[in-house]
């Protein structure tokens, strides 16, 4: 089991911002987010939704937002036998929804018994950080895929390199390399263009088909 707060250490850790100094947490949190985001479709996790229960003469049931927002890996009816199996289920049609109209799954050919249990296997996205503190980031468990832990910290440290080009170009600064002081654009744009590359590069490596839906 891992925690969200390992992302924000590897990100403090790439960052040399032990302390939050540079980049605030709540920015650390905020591009981690985006980059949580841009993981779906390639990388997700698998949700059993059990909230319908079949009623007598209904053939349609409001599907749940958040099973709308991933895909539907699989529709499994309870067997009502008193042995909590469920089998797979095939007489079935989904009727899509938007943010305004919920979606709908509607038995076709044949009703199952009244009060027996539906089981939704779905792909879902992986939910973004909700921890207003690093604090409170150590105890929020991280409900993706252990392999993709650090792919959200590649994206923030591209979107935190690239930030405010002019603001970044501190004269201040002295390169060792060029002795000159400052920081010019190609500088910021290369080293967005490095972590967004190994981004992508490790989202690919690491990304899976959805899986096709039998039924």
């Amino acid at each position: 089991m891992a925690f969200v707060s390992e992302m924000v250490d590897q990100l403090r850790d790439l960052l040399g911002d032990a302390a939050d100094s540079q980049v605030t947490y709540a920015n650390k949190k905020l591009w981690l987010n985006r980059g949580i985001r841009a993981l779906w479709p390639s990388i997700y996790r698998v949700v059993v939704d059990t909230s319908i229960t079949v009623a007598a003469d209904t053939y349609d049931y409001a599907l749940p937002a958040a099973v709308m927002d991933g895909v539907i890996m699989s529709i499994e009816i309870e067997t009502g036998d008193g042995t909590d199996r469920y089998v797979r289920f095939e007489d079935y049609d989904i009727i899509e929804g938007d943010e305004d109209q919920a979606g709908v799954l509607r038995f076709t050919t044949y009703l199952p018994s009244a009060g027996v249990g539906v089981r939704i296997r779905y792909a879902a996205p992986i939910p973004v950080i909700a921890a207003a503190s690093y604090a409170a980031a150590g105890s929020e468990t991280w409900t993706g895929p252990d392999r993709a832990l650090n792919l959200p910290v590649l994206y923030a440290m591209a979107m935190i390199a690239g930030r405010k080009l002019d603001d970044r170009q501190d004269h201040t600064r002295y390169s060792t390399m060029q002795s000159m002081n400052g920081v010019t654009d190609q500088d910021i744009m290369g080293s967005y263009q490095m972590w967004m590359g190994q981004f992508e590069l490790e989202l690919d490596k690491w990304s899976r088909p959805l899986p096709i839906v039998r039924d």
